[in-house]
């Protein structure tokens, strides 16, 4: 018997959409999302949903530094918000 489709969720960061911070966690994150939109992509219509859930940057003390760059970033960048 098939099954009857199915759902998927991967954590991710906002750093992957954007890249701001160190390059390879940001790297690493955009890998992540990438992945999950080329199987969402290829699996979608066997009724399989793939959701990657990107929370926003925490203002920390080891943050604090560029925290201006990254507001700057998140309003000048526009996220589609649904890929497929």
């Amino acid at each position: 018997m098939r099954a009857a489709g199915g759902r998927s969720f991967t954590l991710s960061s906002v750093n992957g959409l954007d890249g701001i911070g160190q390059i390879a966690y940001s790297l690493a994150r955009s890998g992540i999302i990438g992945l999950s939109r080329l199987l969402a992509t290829q699996y979608g219509h066997h009724r399989i949903s793939l959701n990657v859930l990107c929370p926003g940057t925490i203002e920390t003390d080891r943050r604090s530094e560029n925290m201006d760059q990254v507001g700057e970033s998140r309003h000048s960048t526009k996220h589609d918000g649904e890929w497929t």
